[in-house]
């Protein structure tokens, strides 16, 4: 089937999974997890009052703008998570430097893994080896990591080479990043092995590989592009919950109660001794909750159940839940206004 799909969409399909589905992902997360806790953005007011068909609209069209932008921005994107876009001198040196000895380590162990391994096979150490070898395991940190090793079976073993192989050759090359140092080995792989500059001439050689070759280049960028969108949406989304959070206080269930049968009670009188400054109020985003708990009218007036009332008074403008009729609801707006009594329960 994804191979069908590949086909339909052609090119399509490094952009569609790379940046618009990840893209698609976070704003399903900002609006489940953030948008409810928003004010006064009409957009999101409209959103929230829209029917399922729109909001998905809304939701595909989003995404699919954001990740035709992010698509064309990713030479930016890539190059700040490489370390080579905005990175203050000084943490670019650190992350270097890091790199740098991360590096140094992981040769050290497998020289220590490839010495042991030849006196083991072929007997004592020439004296520059064998000297090599104490200096090495002298280090407190590298002995550790040799007990660890020597337990490990040759699979194990060769994920230390393969961890190696992701750090340019030459030192000069180190990128402050994990990233920044996988993409430069490949990038001058071409020039070490065949002194060959991939990165200029990597049209022409595409164009004269095989279709699978091709392919699976295709797939390999489309998984890093995917993880790529999703960290930078999930960093935006997370900003965003951040300062909702600094700025306000998110809704929070306070009353939702109820039950079956005819429902007579009166306004308790809790809620009507709320001071003015202090009364509940309902939230836009509580009325289609209330529409399927409970009907919004009886025989003789418009009233509700007050066993049903999820409170808040973060929204300021909604419905009067009893007649329906567009009101702003303020401080000063008590359910008493609204003529609540009683109400028939849905059927």
């Amino acid at each position: 089937m994804s191979e069908i799909a590949k086909g339909v969409l052609g090119g399509a399909w490094t952009l569609l999974v790379g940046w618009i589905l990840p893209t698609a992902l976070n704003l399903a997360v900002f609006l489940l997890a953030v948008a409810p806790s928003l004010r006064d953005i009409t957009l999101l007011e409209r959103l929230r009052g829209a029917s399922g068909l729109t909001a998905s609209l809304v939701l595909v069209t989003a995404a699919l703008l954001l990740g035709l932008v992010a698509n064309a921005c990713q030479n930016a994107l890539y190059r700040l998570l490489e370390g080579y876009l905005l990175w203050p001198a000084r943490a670019f040196e650190a992350g270097c430097r890091r790199s740098q000895r991360r590096k140094n380590f992981i040769a050290d162990r497998l020289t220590v893994l490839r010495l042991e391994r030849r006196e083991n096979e072929q007997g004592p150490l020439g004296a520059e080896d064998a000297q090599r070898l104490t200096q090495l395991v002298s280090n407190p940190g590298l002995a550790r990591a040799a007990v660890r090793d020597r337990r490990r079976s040759a699979a194990q073993r060769a994920l230390l080479r393969e961890l190696l192989a992701r750090f340019p050759i030459s030192d000069d090359q180190i990128a402050p990043t994990r990233l920044g140092n996988a993409i430069r080995r490949f990038e001058e792989y071409g020039w070490d092995r065949y002194r060959l500059d991939t990165q200029l001439l990597w049209n022409e050689l595409t164009g004269c590989a095989p279709d699978q070759v091709r392919r699976q280049s295709e797939l390999a960028r489309v998984s890093v592009d995917f993880f790529v969108a999703l960290l930078f949406g999930h960093v935006a989304v997370g900003a965003a919950a951040t300062l909702t959070l600094l700025g306000n206080r998110p809704d929070k269930l306070v009353l939702l109660s109820t039950r079956g049968g005819k429902c007579v009670d009166p306004l308790p009188t809790s809620m009507q001794r709320v001071p003015p400054t202090t009364t509940l109020v309902a939230t836009t985003t509580s009325v289609s909750l209330i529409e399927d708990l409970c009907t919004m009218r009886c025989v003789s007036s418009p009233q509700i159940c007050t066993r049903c009332l999820l409170i808040s008074r973060q929204f300021p403008k909604t419905k009067c839940w009893a007649s329906g009729q567009s009101t702003t609801m303020t401080s000063s707006h008590t359910p008493e206004a609204c003529g609540i009594y009683s109400v028939s329960p849905r059927t």
